[in-house]
């Protein structure tokens, strides 16, 4: 039995050595975590959407950032969970931003800072992918 596929991209958001972490607001939308959890910009991708497409509707719903003042977006990684019903496959970018701009959230998330990588450790509430992405990053880039 084929499983279904869930697809989701997320991107880390460098700027000037610090990447843009956002706080999740209580329970959304029935997901398996909630408030308090540190989140990365990005969500499902919704049916017939490309993973670009995707990127642009998530970063500007949640942060309303537009992908034009995102520089050097590239796909790096994706990790994949299964669970019994499904495949949940998280794709990650990495993208800079010239300034650290203001974000103004959606009600999906109740604040933001940008993080220091050194404090990594300390988002013991962040997805284990979102966590390896971010480490990745900071190893390879």
């Amino acid at each position: 039995m084929h499983k279904t596929q869930v697809k989701f991209v997320n991107l880390i958001l460098i700027s000037e050595n610090y990447f843009l972490i956002l706080i999740r607001n209580s329970n959304y939308k029935g997901l398996d975590f909630g408030q308090g959890y540190y989140d990365l910009p990005g969500g499902r991708m919704e049916d017939n959407e490309t993973l670009i497409d995707s990127l642009r509707r998530e970063l500007f719903e949640e942060t309303s950032i537009e992908m034009d003042k995102i520089n050097d977006l590239k796909l790096f990684c994706k990790y994949s969970i299964d669970f019994p019903e499904f495949t949940r496959i998280n794709y990650y970018y990495k993208g800079y931003i010239q300034n650290k701009c203001e974000i103004h959230l959606s009600f999906e998330h109740k604040n933001y800072y940008w993080a220091d990588y050194s404090r990594l450790e300390d988002f013991e509430m962040i997805l284990s992918t979102h966590k390896n992405a971010i480490q990745k990053y900071k190893a390879n880039y």
